[in-house]
């Protein structure tokens, strides 16, 4: 899969998505996704294979188990990790998604 069909398929959701951040104010809730690093596989001593990871970020104005189900049934082509946590000095709640592309 490629960032753009990864940018299709999160748009899918009618959650408004932006790679790495958006040009102008948006309301709540919205996602961004960011590349934080590659995983390598080796092979005879050299870089076989990239698979960048990517993190997924859902902002909402309060934990909404329906807007992180939609999202979730998005990526269900994927295994990936969740962290959540509510953001004091933003007055937001983050969700985070992590899984390789």
């Amino acid at each position: 899969m490629t960032l753009e069909e990864l940018n299709t398929l999160l748009s899918a959701t009618g959650i408004p998505v932006a790679m790495d951040h958006f040009l102008t104010s948006q309301s709540l809730p919205y996602m961004v996704y960011i590349i934080p690093n590659d995983d390598t596989f080796p092979a005879d001593n050299s870089t076989y294979h990239i698979s960048p990871i990517i993190q997924v970020e859902l902002y909402s104005i309060r934990k909404d188990q329906a807007l992180e189900t939609t999202v979730e049934t998005a990526l269900a082509g994927f295994y990936f990790t969740k962290q959540e946590g509510y953001l004091d000095d933003e007055q937001m709640y983050m969700v985070t998604y992590q899984f390789a592309l």
